[in-house]
């Protein structure tokens, strides 16, 4: 019985930590979005847009590989007790695979940036690559057992982020290249905070070495 309150307890909490997670990540996106709006004129914004489309469109061939996390994770650790291995093999894949989409990107960013109607084709890259990163980054934490952090992590981006897109809201500075640059530098927090959840899988040594 103690057990199974014990068991009970958790998975509330997790739960709790999902519904309060995803609340406070809609609730900054949707702050960050109206310092956006009243930033940016009408056409900013709509190449803002159109840059995370572009940066969304290249995260699909970079992140193929991450789903797989969740079952040679949950494989990992049940028979070495760690992550660490699943994390390097989907990591060189997700690497192999920008090592495939950034030649073809090269040639493709001079129409990108036409279509885009600004200089964005490197920072879409740079989000997509920082998104990317980001994703593996969380799917670790279901097989490390830390999923009551897979809400909260997005939640203090988009919070750091509405906290920059405010800053330079106030001081007059907020432009489309920094609100691009905004979105790739304000992902660093959902590559890092995973990381450092998840951090006893991924450094704790094999059974008997």
């Amino acid at each position: 019985m103690t057990e199974r309150a014990a068991a009970l307890r958790r998975r509330l909490g997790e739960s709790g930590a999902l519904v309060l997670g995803s609340v406070a990540a809609a609730l900054l996106g949707l702050l960050g979005l109206r310092f956006l709006l009243r930033g940016l004129s009408e056409e900013d914004f709509g190449r803002y847009v159109l840059f995370q489309v572009v940066g969304g469109l290249l995260v699909v061939p970079l992140s193929w590989s991450i789903p797989a996390v969740l079952r040679l994770g949950a494989e990992e650790m049940a028979r070495r007790g760690r992550l660490l291995g699943t994390a390097g093999a989907v990591g060189a894949l997700a690497l192999a695979s920008a090592a495939l989409v950034l030649p073809a990107f090269a040639w493709a960013e001079p129409r990108v940036e036409a279509w885009l109607g600004a200089p964005l084709g490197g920072v879409a890259l740079a989000y997509a690559a920082a998104t990317t990163a980001a994703l593996l980054a969380a799917a670790l934490l279901q097989p490390a057992g830390e999923v009551r952090w897979r809400t909260l992590v997005p939640a203090a981006s988009r919070g750091l982020q509405a906290l920059a897109l405010g800053g330079l809201l106030a001081g007059a500075a907020l432009t489309l290249e920094r609100a691009a640059w905004t979105a790739v530098v304000t992902a660093l927090p959902a590559i890092a905070l995973p990381l450092w959840a998840a951090r006893a899988a991924l450094a704790r040594p094999a059974p008997g070495a």
